[in-house]
């Protein structure tokens, strides 16, 4: 006997968004003001809820010519743990070429992305109805299953020396599949699409204060979310948001309930460790819709930045245009040119 389900799944979704931007789209790729960026980011949901929260870890790498070429690689792993073991694991790995496009009052970067995921589905760690009901066996024994498929996504970024934005497609072969009936050995993630955009911008009357503002949209087959955050950072070394997330009401398929939660996001940020700028953030979920405190999720997040004296050197004499950071994540170069700037300022007055 075959058995059929419905899948309704849907990829991670990161509070803290802007941290993990090759996540969010992959046309971010690059764009930190820096010759190589490092990230992970880590999520632990559903605990003390549950015995087997979910854990959500991604880790990245992006570099950025000189030039108009950008490139990048994305490692992602998702697990629920069950009894004995692991219940559910999805792991991915990906890879992104960009290609930043100057204009004269903003630039835009294209990106390509080509990932190829593993998904394993431990069927002995559940407990079914009959095993319940008969203190029996489950009739129901399919072992575990392993499904591996590729994955296309693409997206387009835009950006300022204050405002960035972008619109992202994952798992875009899934359009051109008819996923009724989908099969369990089928699994493969579902087409997601996401439009986002903030400013970072200095406050005239507050000195060395930024405004942080930023909002995302995403929408996944049988759920959509929405992500708004503002805040403040001091100095490119603090920062201090809180978030909404959520949208209230039904889901686009009416079969799902859209939880609402509020967050708050600190970070450290532009920390000098031997030539090597480290930033880091944690954020904390209290969940309106689940149960309080006890239902919170927990992220944290590291950056670093690097920089070669060559790259940097070059990077002088290469087109303004294309030296122009996005406000998406600080700068480190950007702020200590503004920092200089300051300074002569000062010994002017």
């Amino acid at each position: 006997m075959a058995a059929a389900f419905n899948v309704y799944g849907q990829d991670v979704q990161y509070t803290q968004f802007r941290n993990s931007p090759t996540y969010l789209n992959p046309a971010f790729t690059g764009l930190s003001g820096s010759e190589y960026t490092f990230r992970t980011h880590y999520r632990r949901q559903w605990y003390p809820v549950f015995d087997t929260p979910l854990n959500a870890f991604n880790a990245s790498f992006d570099y950025s010519s000189n030039a108009m070429f950008t490139f990048g690689a994305h490692f992602t792993n998702e697990s629920i743990s069950g009894a004995d073991g692991s219940l559910y694991k999805t792991s991915g790995i990906s890879v992104t070429g960009g290609w930043r496009i100057p204009t004269k009052f903003m630039v835009f970067q294209p990106a390509l992305q080509v990932s190829y995921f593993s998904r394993t589905l431990d069927f002995d760690q559940l407990v079914f109805v009959d095993e319940l009901l008969y203190d029996n066996p489950s009739a129901f024994e399919a072992g575990s299953m392993v499904y591996s498929f590729p994955s296309f996504s693409s997206g387009l970024a835009f950006y300022n020396e204050i405002f960035w934005g972008g619109f992202s497609m994952h798992h875009i072969d899934q359009l051109f599949k008819n996923r009724e009936g989908v099969l369990l050995n089928e699994y493969h993630s579902p087409f997601r699409w996401s439009v986002h955009g903030g400013i970072n911008l200095p406050v005239p009357v507050l000195y060395d204060i930024n405004f942080l503002a930023s909002a995302n949209y995403r929408r996944q087959e049988g759920s959509e979310q929405l992500d708004i955050s503002a805040g403040f950072s001091y100095a490119s070394l603090y920062s201090l948001e809180a978030q909404y997330r959520g949208v209230p009401g039904n889901s686009p398929n009416d079969k799902l309930i859209n939880s609402s939660s509020v967050a708050f996001i600190a970070s450290l940020l532009n920390v000098d460790v031997w030539g090597t700028f480290m930033h880091f953030s944690y954020s904390y979920d209290y969940n309106f819709t689940g149960t309080g405190i006890q239902d919170s999720s927990h992220e944290i997040s590291i950056r670093l930045n690097y920089s070669s004296d060559n790259w940097l050197n070059r990077r002088q004499n290469t087109d303004d245009r294309i030296k122009m950071n996005c406000p998406l994540s600080t700068s480190s170069s950007k702020r200590r040119s503004s920092s200089k700037k300051r300074g002569k300022l000062k010994k002017k007055n």
